[in-house]
């Protein structure tokens, strides 16, 4: 999970793609059975990470511990999960981005637990208009009513992804 870009921010590990509903000027709409298809997709993106984590444990050569923890990227584990729960990858990325942005929103906020920490002193005024916002306000009422009606389980089961994934971001960055 990536931390949205701030104003001269170039360094922020925030990939179009996963960016794009951040960019809809019209409310993300998603019902019941996408919001299911997107659960099962963050479990299947958990497992299909820490395949490629015991994968890359046991990898003899540096390239293949490489290849493995590539397979670990989101860039490799958003394409499969949306095989697995039958969606377009284009539709599970825009489901996936709306429900990261709630999530980032409500962290930032200090709405639930999570990584995201800013000085809002420093953010540009349009990230600081989106970061005192309504979380929810980019989607339309029924998915966002959805998305609170599973709030708590999905947040676990979020942060258990972002666990797998925070040492790439860092092994990429070089942070």
């Amino acid at each position: 999970c990536s931390k949205p870009a701030a104003e001269g921010n170039e360094g922020a590990a925030v990939p179009p793609a996963a960016n794009a509903a951040a960019d809809r000027v019209a409310p993300v709409d998603f019902g019941h059975e996408e919001l299911e298809a997107y659960e099962k997709g963050i479990i299947a993106e958990t497992e299909l990470a820490v395949a490629a984590e015991a994968k890359a444990a046991s990898a003899a050569t540096p390239e293949a511990r490489a290849d493995a923890g590539q397979a670990k990227w989101e860039s490799a584990t958003i394409p499969e999960a949306a095989k697995v729960v039958g969606l377009s990858e284009g539709r599970y990325r825009e489901v996936r981005g709306a429900i990261n942005r709630a999530f980032e929103n409500l962290d930032y906020q200090g709405k639930i637990d999570g990584p995201m920490e800013m000085d809002t002193m420093l953010a540009s005024p349009p990230l600081k208009a989106r970061l005192t916002a309504d979380p929810f306000g980019h989607l339309t009422p029924t998915a966002a009513a959805g998305l609170k009606g599973r709030l708590d389980r999905l947040t676990s089961q979020q942060d258990r992804l972002r666990r797998r994934h925070v040492d790439v971001v860092v092994l990429v960055r070089g942070i």
